[in-house]
């Protein structure tokens, strides 16, 4: 039995190949890992079974840096987005075998529109299964805290979208002033569901108004791992309201049809946040003047009503006053009358007892004949007062008389 060497049977392969696959042809496949060196793309190709993750079928593929720097022109940052781990890609190859390095493909050109499919059609599936399990609008139906402060943001702290978020947040001209936690997370690439996932998980053991998911633009492929289940699911069943702000012009992600708020840019998240909480100072504003005129209007009613009171007063005393007076006065004139008629009767008693106490004088009585008898310097009044053996005294008018008791 005739025996060959390794060459010689890599060197039949290789005349067999060149003889089938003369032409360049168009094959798809899944990138399933994506080296770059020297310029050059390195590729590993894979095919899986269907409805299944088992490989039936893998090879490796090139893109030479002149073909990359031909594509790169050609696609512009689509290129990049398109050769991405996970990718299924559509792709004219040239089939090559090396006696040394064995079968290879390289890459001539591709079909970025293919890949764009794909990825539509299955974040359309993505979107089929969440509506079907009533998650879509699950977050939407949270409440935003009538103030947005304590704010967890799921970036990537060097990005140029977070950092234009920050600085626009801080910048606010109403001298807002935010608590803001960053839990880092990759917005790009295989990384992402993991670390999306992880920084739920760790908010939510902590107190937050809002979670803010926050990546600068890109290719349309560059935002594809925002098309996720995984993350569109843990969103939906977020405890706190999750507000989106993936940088894209026209489409949007799975992440942000489940956000209560998705927004165009991180800048146009910052303007939320900063109109959101102008909203609640002007809506109290609002009622601090409202407040303030009631308080005018009040004041100015009861300032008015306690004039017209004051005024009501005023007469009502002036009225009681001078009826009051009227009435002292009457008082007065009747206490005079009563005095001036009491002094009068006193007056003319006074002068009749003055007339009787004349005509009862003793010197009036003694001018009538009448004597005052007197026994030791007192008055006798009755016989019995009398003592026989003292002299007796009696005055009349023009003297006295003394006279000795012979018999009584």
């Amino acid at each position: 039995m005739e025996t060959y060497s390794l060459f010689q049977l890599n060197e039949y392969i290789k005349r067999v190949i060149a003889l089938n696959f003369q032409d360049s042809v168009w094959i798809n496949a899944e990138i399933s890992q994506v080296k770059l060196s020297r310029g050059n793309y390195y590729l590993d190709l894979i095919q899986k079974e269907e409805n299944s993750e088992a490989v039936k079928a893998q090879a490796s593929a090139i893109i030479w840096f002149r073909k990359v720097n031909f594509l790169e022109k050609k696609f512009k940052s689509l290129f990049t987005s398109i050769i991405d781990t996970g990718n299924e890609i559509r792709v004219k190859v040239t089939v090559q075998f090396s006696e040394r390095y064995g079968f290879s493909l390289v890459v001539e050109d591709l079909d970025p529109s293919f890949t764009l499919g794909r990825a539509e059609m299955l974040k359309q599936e993505i979107l089929n299964r969440l509506k079907a399990e009533n998650l879509v609008f699950k977050n939407s139906a949270l409440k935003l805290p009538i103030v947005l402060q304590r704010i967890a943001v799921i970036s990537s702290e060097t990005a140029a979208g977070y950092q234009d978020f920050l600085r626009h947040l801080q910048a606010n001209s109403y001298g807002y002033d935010y608590q803001l936690d960053l839990y880092q997370a990759a917005m790009q690439g295989q990384a992402v569901e993991k670390e999306i996932l992880t920084a739920m998980d760790a908010i939510e053991k902590r107190d937050y108004d809002c979670v803010v998911i926050i990546r600068g633009g890109g290719a349309k492929l560059d935002l594809s791992a925002f098309d996720n289940y995984a993350i569109g699911k843990r969103i939906a069943q977020a405890k706190f309201p999750v507000i989106t702000g993936i940088g894209h012009d026209i489409d949007s992600s799975i992440a942000d049809a489940v956000s209560h708020t998705d927004l165009k840019t991180p800048t146009a998240v910052a303007d939320f946040l900063i109109e959101w909480n102008l909203h609640f100072e002007s809506k109290i504003l609002d009622y601090g003047h409202q407040l303030q005129m009631t308080y005018r209007e009040v004041m100015q009613r009861n300032l008015n009503r306690l004039e017209m009171m004051q005024e009501q007063f005023k007469n009502t005393f002036d009225r009681i006053r001078q009826k009051e007076l009227q009435s002292l006065n009457e008082k007065w004139m009747t206490i005079r009358h009563n005095i001036d008629l009491k002094l009068r009767k006193q007056k003319d008693y006074v002068e009749s007892m003055s007339r009787q106490v004349k005509i009862l004088s003793p010197q009036q009585t003694l001018k009538r004949g009448f004597s005052i008898m007197r026994q030791n310097g007192k008055v006798v009044k009755s016989i019995s007062q009398i003592n026989a053996q003292e002299v007796i005294e009696s005055e009349l008018l023009d003297g006295k008389i003394k006279s000795k008791i012979t018999d009584l």
